[in-house]
C-alpha cells in the first residue's frame, strides 16, 4: 500500500512541476505521462519524471553542472536547492515527530513506512514551492527565498528550544538547524540513488522495460523502508 501511496505523490508532483513550469492546469499537465503509462510506454514515462521532478531535486543541478557538463554555477541555484533542502528536512523533521505517537519497538514495519511518506512529502513538497517561487520575477523570487530559509530555521530553532527542555544552549540549536538542512540534502541524494543510478545500473542488464520498472519499484519500496528505519533511529 505504501508504495501505492508514494506512487500517487510522485504523479502529483510531476503534474504540479510541469503545471508551474508551462501554466497549464494539473489534468494537462498530467496527460502525457498518462499516455505513455497507458501504452506501456514506461521508457518514456520514466524520462517524463526524471526531467520534470528527480531533476529538480535539491543540489542535483549542482552537480550536473559540475561534474556532468561544466556549466558555469551560479549563487542563486545554490540558494534555491538550500531553500528546497530546509524546507525537505524542516517538513520530515516536522512529520517524524507524528512517529513518536506510534512506538516503533512494537510497530517498526508501519513505523518505517509512515516515516517513508514523510520523506516523500518534504523533498517533493519542498522542491515545488521553490518552483513555484521562481514564477515571480528575479529579485521577488530571491527575497522570498531568503525569507522562506530564515523563517524555516527560526521555526527549527523554536521546535528545538521547547524538545530540548529548558536547555539554552545556542550551540545545541545551531546543531539542530544544520542536521535539519543535512537531512534535507541527504533525502535528496537518497532520492537520485533509488530513482536515477538504481534505474541507470539496472538498463543495462534488463531490456525489457516493464520488467525493468518493476525491479526499480521494488527496490525503492525496500530501499524506502529500510532509509526510513535507519533516520528515526539515527538522524531525527
Amino acid at each position: 500500500l505504501f508504495v501505492v501511496v508514494h506512487l500517487v505523490i510522485l504523479l502529483l508532483a510531476h503534474a504540479a512541476s510541469v503545471s508551474i513550469h508551462v501554466g497549464v492546469d494539473l489534468n494537462t499537465a498530467l496527460t502525457p505521462l498518462h499516455t505513455a503509462i497507458m501504452a506501456d510506454d514506461w521508457m518514456t514515462a520514466y524520462g517524463l519524471m526524471r526531467d520534470n521532478v528527480f531533476a529538480e531535486l535539491p543540489f542535483y543541478t549542482v552537480f550536473e553542472k559540475l561534474f556532468l557538463k561544466r556549466n558555469e554555477l551560479y549563487l542563486q541555484d545554490l540558494l534555491y536547492d538550500a531553500v528546497k533542502a530546509s524546507f525537505s528536512g524542516f517538513i520530515s523533521y516536522l512529520f517524524c515527530r507524528f512517529n513518536l505517537l506510534l512506538s516503533s519497538k512494537d510497530h517498526p514495519l508501519l513505523f518505517s513506512a509512515i516515516t517513508s511518506i514523510w520523506n516523500s512529502i518534504g523533498i517533493f513538497g519542498g522542491m515545488l514551492l521553490v518552483n513555484l517561487y521562481c514564477t515571480f520575477s528575479f529579485p521577488v523570487r530571491n527575497i522570498m527565498c531568503i525569507a522562506s530559509l530564515l523563517c524555516s530555521l527560526l521555526l527549527v530553532s523554536i521546535l528545538s528550544f521547547f524538545s530540548l527542555r529548558g536547555i539554552m544552549k545556542f550551540s545545541r540549536i545551531f546543531l539542530e538547524n544544520i542536521k535539519v538542512l543535512l537531512i534535507g540534502a541527504l533525502d535528496s541524494f537518497y532520492y537520485f540513488l533509488v530513482s536515477c543510478l538504481i534505474f541507470d545500473v539496472l538498463k543495462a542488464h534488463i531490456t525489457d522495460s516493464i520488467s525493468l520498472i518493476l525491479t526499480v519499484l521494488a527496490c525503492a519500496g525496500i530501499s524506502n523502508l529500510m532509509y526510513a528505519y535507519f533516520k528515526n533511529s539515527f538522524l531525527v
